[in-house]
Order: C-alpha cells, then structure tokens, then sequence
C-alpha cells in the first residue's frame, strides 16, 4: 500500500492495483503451459522438421534424444507453470518465488537445448542456435525482471 496524505494532512492508504496479476494467473500462465505443451510435443514428435525428421535424426546422431528430453523438460515446465498459477491465485508468497524459478528454469531449458543441440549440429549451425537462444530468452528475461520487481512491491500481500 502507499501512503498519501489527503486534504486535511491525514495518512490515507491507498490499494496498489493488481491488474497485472490478474492478467498472470488468469491469462500469461494459462497461455504459457499451453505453448509448453504444444512446442514439446511438437519437438518430441520432430514435427519440426517438416516431416523429415527420419532424415535429420539419420543425420545428427543424438539429435533426438534431445529433442526427448527438451519436450519432456518443457512440459514440465508447463506444468510447474500451472502450479505457480494456483500459488499466484491464492495469493501464497511461494507463488511469487515460484513464478522467478518458473521464469529461471525456462530459461535454463532454452540453454540445454541451444548447447546440446548446437554441439550436436556442429560448429556451422553453433552461430545460429546462439542467436536464436538469445531471441528466445529476451521475454522471458524481461517478464522475469518485470514481474519480481511488481510482486516486490506486493509482497505484503502474499504472505502465507
């Protein structure tokens, strides 16, 4: 809460909104584990790779476990996502953390995939999967960043 003064030098408190939160538990996680799901069955299947997965997996050797393990670990993050999203809703401090180590382990997964992938592809393609890891990580970054400092400010009221 903020404390300003009205008319008469009295303290009057006043609610911070909670506009953006609503927007996260009721939309941007939802939306997210549903993206997680969808990318890790796609990258589990190979459907990436236009329906010549056959030919790529022949090819890059290892390749595939993993997109295996990228798929499984992104649908894990889907569905930490939701139960950071019913910690956020019912307004637990464990929700706040959960929500950084949400945005943290996204992260940590888009870099798994990037190097493992990368070494996997060789050198030639190491450029671009570091440039794409970049472009993936950026709003996520920036949500992760966004989001501590508008819960810091919150924390007060998420307290159990």
């Amino acid at each position: 809460m903020m404390n300003n003064k009205n008319n008469y030098g009295t303290p009057v408190q006043r609610e911070l909104s909670m506009k953006w939160h609503k927007f996260m538990i009721y939309f941007s996680l939802w939306a997210g584990a549903v993206l997680n799901v969808l990318n890790g069955v796609m990258v589990m299947t190979g459907m990436q790779y236009d329906g010549r997965a056959e030919m790529v997996y022949a090819h890059f050797d290892g390749l595939q476990l993993v997109d295996i393990l990228y798929g499984v670990l992104l649908l894990a993050a889907a569905v930490y996502g939701i139960v950071v999203r019913f910690q956020l809703a019912g307004y637990k401090a464990s929700g706040v953390s959960g929500l950084t180590k949400l945005y943290g382990l996204v992260i940590g997964i888009e870099v798994f995939y990037a190097v493992f992938a990368g070494v996997i592809l060789g050198m030639d393609m190491m450029g671009e999967m570091m440039g794409t890891l970049a472009q993936s990580i950026m709003p996520t970054a920036v949500m992760l960043f966004v989001n501590r400092s508008y819960y810091e400010k919150r924390a007060h009221m998420f307290m159990y």
